[in-house]
This record gives C-alpha cells, sequence and structure tokens, in this order.
C-alpha cells in the first residue's frame, strides 16, 4: 500500500508545472565535444516553497522539501540536459572545502565531486553562492565545487583542483573552468575581519560599504577566479 502511494504521488508530481520551463546556461570554456556542462535556472521544478521554487536539487533534513519533490526536480533537469539520474553525484554541502572522489567511501558531507569515470554527472547546488565546474581537456576528469563565502575563505577550489591534481593527474594548465550566477559584489558583504582572507588574495576583491558599519563588500567570483590563476589555470 505504501509504495502505491509512492507511485501515485510521483505520478501526480510528474504532471506538475512545464518541464519545457527548465533552462540550461552552457559555458563556450568548457568544450561540448568532451563535456556535458552547464548551470541551471531556477524554474520548471515542482517544489512550492519560497525561496526555493521551483526547481530545487538539494534535499537536507533542514529544508520543507520533501525527497520525492528534489527527485521529481532532479528528472526534469536530467531530462533537459541530458545526463543520466543513476550517475548523478551532488556534493552535501557543509560550507567548507572537503571534496569526494566518485567511487571512493564518501565523507558525510562535502562540498565539492571529482571523477574521472566516463558517463558519471557530478554537480554543486548554488543559490547565491559560486557553483565552479573545472574540466581536464587532457584527461577527461571533471569536478564541481559549491564555494559560499566561507568555502571561498578555506579554498574550496583550491582543494578541489589540488585533489584533481593528486587523483587523476591533472595539470592545472589543462583545466577550464567555468563559474556560474553568483551575488553581485554590490548585493554582498561581510564583516571586515571575516573579509581578511580575501582582502590578502587581492586588495581589490574587497570595497568599503556606504553606511561605514564594519562591513565590507566582497566579490566572490573574482577571489575564486585569483585562487584559480594562482594554481596555475589559465
Amino acid at each position: 500500500k505504501e509504495q502505491e502511494v509512492k507511485k501515485n504521488f510521483e505520478e501526480y508530481l510528474m504532471t506538475l508545472g512545464n518541464i519545457k520551463d527548465v533552462k540550461v546556461l552552457r559555458s563556450d570554456v568548457i568544450p561540448e565535444s568532451m563535456f556535458n556542462a552547464g548551470f541551471h535556472e531556477r524554474y520548471g521544478g515542482v517544489t512550492q516553497f519560497a525561496p526555493l521554487a521551483s526547481l530545487n536539487m538539494l534535499y537536507t533534513i533542514r529544508k520543507t522539501d520533501p525527497l520525492l519533490v528534489i527527485k521529481e526536480n532532479r528528472r526534469r533537469l536530467a531530462v533537459t540536459a541530458g545526463f543520466d539520474l543513476e550517475s548523478f553525484n551532488m556534493a552535501k554541502v557543509e560550507h567548507a572545502n572537503s571534496i569526494w572522489v566518485v567511487g571512493t567511501k564518501p565523507p558525510s558531507n562535502y562540498d565539492g565531486v571529482v571523477t574521472n569515470i566516463p558517463g558519471v554527472t557530478v554537480a554543486a547546488p548554488g543559490a547565491d553562492c559560486s557553483m565552479i565546474l573545472l574540466a581536464d581537456v587532457r584527461t577527461g576528469a571533471c569536478g564541481a565545487v559549491h564555494s559560499g563565502w566561507r568555502g571561498t575563505v578555506l579554498g574550496a577550489v583550491r582543494s578541489c583542483l589540488k585533489t584533481m591534481v593528486n587523483e587523476f593527474g591533472t595539470n592545472p594548465r589543462d583545466i577550464r573552468a567555468a563559474i556560474g550566477p553568483t551575488i553581485e559584489v554590490s548585493c554582498f558583504t561581510l564583516p571586515a575581519k571575516d573579509a581578511a582572507v580575501i582582502k590578502d588574495l587581492d586588495p581589490s576583491l574587497i570595497r568599503p560599504h556606504q553606511d561605514l558599519s564594519g562591513r565590507v563588500h566582497v566579490d566572490l567570483v573574482g577571489a575564486n577566479v585569483v585562487m584559480l590563476e594562482q594554481e596555475g589555470v589559465l
């Protein structure tokens, strides 16, 4: 009986919304001849709860989105983007810098996923945080990493790249990197003490806040670009 109810609910979810509203943004930096890479927009799913509506991909017990809803959202993205849902691996997110290598025992939480297995899909959730895709055009290895302000301070993208170097023999010069839509510098502030590490990367990544509240504007995208460049990504 329980399985029948579950099946009926899954079928009901498939009738909601419009899968044609699912859109994927592609980057011309990562070659489509080697990788199926991109960033999805937020529409076309079945999530009803603001601010997650409607194509929420991340299931956590802290949020009200049921797992069946997440599965339907992922199914819609797989159909639209053209990947095998059975091979889909998404970062679980702890706002730190742990990286999981597909095929090994995963940690309880991790902000990045890497693989060199053909046909395996790796992903990282975003919201207003940076979602960063790394593609090795020589070996075919790839990685996806979630980098909010904490992950940026902790160098999550560095950890992801170094894991690819250590596990797959990646040369940073062979990496093509794409950063997804991220909160803009004019909309994001941190206490100056929390932004100190980013300021040390490059002072131009920090801009003063007009009300002089002890906070500063921070360029998260720029910070991740600087770290990639420092690691040898051109």
